[in-house]
């Protein structure tokens, strides 16, 4: 939990939050097929995995996009907005017009080191997802993560609530990709529909592209 803010608290993710939101991530995700797939060893996957949250939300999700905790920290959802340029746009939208200011760059590699040397791999299989986006405005849901021992609790939903209220009041869609078959029923009650499935490498795990349209009122 984070500490001081109240466990049925929904609220943005703050840059003195980023360290424990980043640690729960990991520990959610320390499963994750397509993590273990880009991460490897299960023996470093940990420090890997929050050295690589860390980053992500420290130095491109909270500076230009939106990163909502539920659960006192137990629960987050990082988001990409319709507009993500840059360092965000660039790590979000992979093989989509962007242009990276060069203060960003160090931003970039500091997100890409816990890949080591499968880096090279990792950003062709991040290409490769990339051109399964909508190319017209849309939010990217990039990360939903959950506290494994708070799971089943409506957290995650309740993290997703803001973002998901916004793409109704916008009249946008949001997409994902889910890295888990068990989590495609969960965003389908959300509204969430499958529109593709990809597989990394020739070998690799499979993802589910799902797309959620606006809902009206």
């Amino acid at each position: 939990m984070v500490p001081g803010r109240d466990a049925a608290t929904v609220a943005d993710v703050e840059p003195g939050e980023v360290r424990p939101v980043a640690a729960m991530l990991a520990r959610a995700f320390d499963d994750d097929p397509v993590m273990g797939y880009l991460l490897g060893s299960a023996h470093l996957r940990g420090a890997r995995l929050r050295s690589f949250f860390g980053a992500l939300l420290g130095r491109l999700v909270l500076p230009s996009g939106v990163a909502t905790a539920a659960g006192g920290g137990a629960s987050a959802a990082l988001w990409s907005p319709p507009d993500a340029s840059g360092a965000l746009g660039a790590f979000s939208r992979p093989g989509q017009p962007n242009t990276v200011r060069p203060g960003e760059l160090w931003s970039l590699l500091r997100v890409a080191l816990p890949f080591g040397h499968r880096m090279v791999t990792t950003a062709r299989d991040f290409s490769q997802v990339g051109k399964h986006h909508p190319t017209y405005p849309h939010w990217y849901l990039m990360v939903l993560g959950t506290e494994p021992a708070r799971q089943g609790q409506g957290l995650g939903s309740a993290a997703l609530g803001p973002v998901l209220r916004r793409c109704d009041e916008e009249g946008l869609p949001a997409y994902l990709e889910s890295s888990k078959e068990r989590n495609v029923p969960f965003y389908a009650r959300h509204g969430f529909e499958v529109t593709a499935t990809l597989a990394l490498g020739e070998e690799g795990p499979t993802m589910w592209c799902m797309e959620r349209a606006p809902r009206a009122g």
